[in-house]
């Protein structure tokens, strides 16, 4: 009988010592670089953080951007109220001159009216200039007269003529006037409207966009710390190497027994040595399964730790990718877009500076146009004044007329014709007086309240141009807010790259573990032909011998189990020894074996 045992033994201690090197590797791996791994998974989230830190440094904090917008409120209140200022000022304006509109139609009437009376007055010096010359040398001096007042009397239209003609124009003045201030009453209403609309959702939309987005980013560098939790259940388990190393041990133990045939042996002993080998793999194979079953649910262990991972890495990259895609995004339509935001809110408050200054530079204009309109009604007043010395005259030659006629009694006739001119003398005058209070009246409410306008404008002037630099000021913090989270967005990672490439190698280096059930199996296969081989010699010696039920002596497992320091590979075999291990409660409590 050639007994191969020792060859047979070389080839299964080769195999384990790959399989302990193997495990080694992977475990010895795994425990190097999963604390490399928890290790930058801290740098990772202090430097995800320092990206929401920075924002903070540069003025990125929510306590910022709060002043932005309580700055935005007080800019939009401090608008209205100088808006409402202005567009009731406006109103007053437009009703003054509102109501001189109305006074000029009046003045035309009166104008008329004094033209009418001189080419009344101018025929009536004719036909007393007739009846003077035909009542001969008593006429004399009537003619004289007449040809006077014919001449006062066209004076006096062409007066009323340039009259109508400034009349006219200044009408035209101040309807167009009316019409500018009207135009700028309705904008300052429009623009009222729009201003806290726009003006508010440029500093308060924007700000909430930079607010939601900073918010995010710290969300996110927070949530990066979820990985931690199954990192460090996956460190647990690479402690598991020191059992599997122990286990391993006792298989280097229980073969190391065996034992060559040896050609002084007895049958017997023989027969014991083979009953050791038969009952030995049964050990092992004990050993090897809880082995398998350790490495089965460390890999399970593993393989689900490491998936809530990757499912936390892709589901965190995916919001980061997706907040990220959408905050740069510049279309305008996307509500979320912090540089849409930007680029709007810009254009709206360029937009709203613009419109204000125009509003400013139409109330200057209209400033400018209601003191030049006060010149030309003050122009015009000359022109009724410049009446009076005519009216005078007009008075002196009535007189004369009355004197020569009460003379002369071929001029008696005339007495009527002379009672004529004085009732027109006098109603020219009524209307020229009229007018005069007419204008003067306009004059004077008329200037206190348009050089009053024009004194208000120029003194808010510096506070609406304040008013213009702080929200200017106010939209420059915003940008810079903006430029400043932008390039924090763009450089913002949740993970470092190293981390994620330490990751995938680490997993690489877990997936290894599957490959160890399949070297268990060589060990196994082997262990089954020594015991294959065992129960075969036995049966050959038992069958010439005559020998039946041999059983091995306890006393060399018994030396066996002593050196095992698993306590469930030591009740295995106690077991497989047909024995009870006495005390087992005092050799667990002595600390010499491991509960695996």
């Amino acid at each position: 009988m050639k007994d191969n045992i020792n060859d047979v033994r070389e080839q299964l201690i080769g195999k384990l010592n790959k399989f302990v090197q193997n495990t080694e590797h992977i475990y010895l791996n795994l425990g190097r670089d999963y604390p490399l791994l928890l290790n930058e998974l801290d740098e990772s989230v202090q430097k995800s953080s320092s990206s929401t830190d920075r924002l903070s440094h540069y003025g990125g904090s929510l306590e910022t951007i709060e002043s932005i917008i309580t700055e935005g409120d007080k800019i939009i209140g401090d608008f209205n109220e100088a808006f409402t200022s202005m567009y009731s000022r406006d109103g007053e304006l437009f009703d003054i001159i509102s109501q001189g509109v109305t006074e000029m139609g009046a003045l035309a009437e009166v104008i008329h009216n004094i033209k009418e009376g001189s080419i009344e007055m101018e025929l009536i010096s004719l036909n007393a200039m007739t009846v003077a010359l035909k009542s001969g040398s008593a006429g004399k001096a009537l003619s004289f007269i007449t040809d006077e007042l014919k001449k006062l009397s066209a004076q006096t239209i062409k007066l009323t003529d340039e009259l109508t003609e400034n009349g006219r124009h200044q009408l035209t003045l101040f309807e167009e006037f009316g019409k500018k201030i009207e135009i700028a009453r309705n904008k300052q209403h429009e623009l009222t409207e729009n201003l806290d609309r726009n003006l508010k959702s440029s500093f308060t939309t924007s700000s909430k966009g930079l607010k939601e987005s900073a918010e995010m980013m710290r969300s996110l560098s927070r949530s990066s710390v979820e990985v931690k939790e199954p990192l460090v259940r996956i460190m647990q388990e690479v402690q598991l190497q020191d059992i599997i190393r122990q286990s391993i041990d006792h298989i280097y133990i229980s073969i190391e027994e065996f034992k060559r045939f040896d050609e002084t042996w007895t049958t017997e002993k023989r027969l014991d040595e083979l009953s050791f080998r038969k009952m030995m793999p049964d050990l092992c194979f004990s050993v090897l399964e809880d082995v398998k079953n350790e490495i089965n649910g460390s890999s399970m262990i593993f393989e689900k730790n490491s998936g809530s991972i990757k499912s936390i890495l892709k589901s965190l990259e995916k919001k980061r990718t997706a907040f990220i895609d959408s905050a740069l995004n510049s279309s305008v339509s996307d509500n979320f877009s912090i540089i849409a935001l930007n680029e709007e809110s810009n254009n709206k408050i360029t937009a709203l500076i613009k419109e204000v200054n125009n509003s400013v530079k139409m109330r200057m204009d209209i400033s400018r146009e209601g003191l030049s309109i006060l010149k030309d009604i003050t122009i015009l007043q000359r022109q009724f004044e410049s009446f009076e010395p005519i009216i005078t005259r007009f008075h002196n030659i009535i007189v004369a007329s009355r004197i020569e006629v009460a003379k002369q009694e071929a001029l008696s006739d005339m007495r009527d014709t002379v009672t004529k001119m004085t009732n027109l003398t006098e109603n020219i005058k009524g209307y020229i007086n009229n007018a005069l209070d007419t204008i003067k009246h306009f004059l004077k409410t008329t200037e206190n309240i348009i050089n009053n306008y024009s004194a208000i404008i120029k003194k808010e002037m510096p506070g609406l141009n304040s008013l213009l630099n702080r929200t200017s000021s106010n939209q420059e913090k915003l940008s810079l807010l903006t430029d400043t989270l932008i390039e924090c967005l763009r450089d913002f990672r949740i993970f470092s790259g190293k981390f994620l490439s330490l990751f995938r190698e680490t997993d690489d280096n877990r997936k290894q573990l599957s490959k160890l059930s399949a070297q268990i199996n060589e060990i196994e296969s082997i262990l089954h032909l020594i015991r294959d081989n065992a129960e075969s010699d036995i049966f050959e010696l038992q069958g010439n011998n005559k020998l039946q039920n041999w059983t091995i002596q306890n006393e060399r497992l018994n030396s066996i189990i002593e050196k095992f320091t698993i306590f469930t590979h030591k009740k295995t075999a106690s077991d497989l020894a047909g024995k009870i291990v006495e005390d087992l409660e005092e050799i667990v409590d002595s600390g010499e074996v491991t509960l695996f």
